[in-house]
């Protein structure tokens, strides 16, 4: 299974990877740093799952969320807004734009590690 992670904080981005090998070392998780770059990324690869923050310079998760879901490579791939907070506005623009679910980053490793298992177990 692989999973794109887009996101801009270098710790964020860390504490997911070691999430991920905790539920499944045969997990692969792949990171872009921003929008711009998870779609450079998409271009070769078509992922699992998509986690994807809002608060991203060069190009937000919203207009990230926009572009992924033109490319009719990933109608059926689910993705999962992943962000330090997700107001309620933000959570039905998302939704619109196709996002499949929401969720606020939690405050703990373990609550990280549940979260993400109920999300990829979920499939």
């Amino acid at each position: 299974m692989t999973l794109l992670c887009i996101d801009d904080d270098p710790e964020d981005i860390e504490l997911f990877q070691d999430a991920v090998r905790v539920i499944n070392q045969s997990y692969e998780c792949v990171v872009a740093s921003n929008g711009h770059e998870g779609l450079k990324k998409l271009a070769t690869l078509v992922p699992d799952y998509i986690f994807l923050d809002i608060n991203m310079p060069i190009m937000d998760g919203k207009e990230t969320l926009r572009n992924i879901r033109k490319d009719g490579r990933f109608h059926s791939v689910p993705i999962c807004i992943f962000s330090t907070s997700v107001s309620k506005k933000d959570a039905e623009l998302c939704r619109v734009l196709g996002a499949d679910r929401c969720m606020v980053k939690p405050s703990s490793f373990e609550k990280l590690i549940s979260d993400l298992r109920g999300v990829i177990e979920r499939r």
